[in-house]
């Protein structure tokens, strides 16, 4: 007898000649004869998860664009923003201790250039502690709504869970939604002034010869979701190609946030 081999169905599951007709014969290889026997005609090793247009993939590049990542897609402990820059500021500062531990136990006293690369490496241990500190009273946005911005505005260029930085201020924003000339955010801390965060994103652009920019941010979400789906819609009909304005637009603002 011929040897057989299993072939993969559509739902990735190999099924035995019990549980269904798609056990074939190699002496069967046309698509005809796979298609009669019950079985899709992939090739050889495709699933779903390779296909490019599989919707997993899809959410999977959006989340590495946007710098937000679905809590209910995290398979560890440490992986929210605050966890990260937490390990970070730790493992930065135990980096420190050991060279101040190395150079006593190597030389006999403090004085020598395993402290002075200590001190050197205090610098962005600290830094990392004081984002860590910063970060610790606000909260990501809720997936809910992230998926629901993602639902009513794929087209448009967003960044997430924004900690800005100026002025001698701290304000907080869930999301920014970026299209051509116009930015549009959404805050749900109570402390955030709206007018001045974006007045004070507005100048930033300026400053960067970004002109003529139109830059909102509401506390109310269902103004800011009706907002970002009528700027999705304008995308929709002019379809631009060129995302270079944006993108440079959403690195702007990156670089005032933490």
């Amino acid at each position: 007898p011929r040897p057989e081999k299993l072939r993969s169905c559509a739902g990735g599951a190999k099924k035995s000649r019990e549980d269904g007709p798609c056990r074939v014969r190699e002496a069967l290889p046309d698509t005809a004869k796979r298609e009669r026997d019950g079985c899709p005609g992939e090739e050889e090793g495709e699933t779903e998860e390779n296909n490019p247009e599989h919707p997993q993939k899809k959410v999977t590049e959006r989340e590495q664009e946007s710098g937000y990542e679905d809590p209910e897609r995290r398979t560890g402990v440490c992986e929210s923003p605050e966890d990260k820059v937490f390990i970070g500021a730790a493992a930065e500062f135990a980096i420190v201790i050991a060279l101040v531990v190395l150079g006593y136990v190597k030389t006999g006293n403090r004085m020598n250039f395993f402290t002075v690369l200590a001190v050197v490496g205090c610098l962005p241990a600290a830094k990392m502690l004081v984002e860590f500190i910063t970060m610790m009273p606000y909260k990501s946005i809720e997936p809910e709504k992230y998926r629901e911005i993602e639902e009513k505005a794929p087209l448009l260029t967003k960044v997430y869970d924004l900690v800005i930085t100026g002025n001698d201020k701290v304000m907080p924003v869930d999301v920014l939604v970026i299209s051509d000339h116009t930015v549009c955010g959404y805050t749900g801390n109570e402390k955030t002034d709206d007018v001045k965060v974006s007045r004070y994103l507005k100048e930033m652009l300026h400053n960067n010869r970004l002109e003529k920019i139109t830059v909102k941010v509401f506390h109310d979400y269902t103004a800011f979701l009706a907002r970002a789906e009528g700027m999705n819609n304008v995308m929709t009909v002019e379809q631009s190609g060129d995302r270079r304005r944006e993108r440079k637009i959403r690195q702007l603002i990156l670089t005032t946030s933490i």
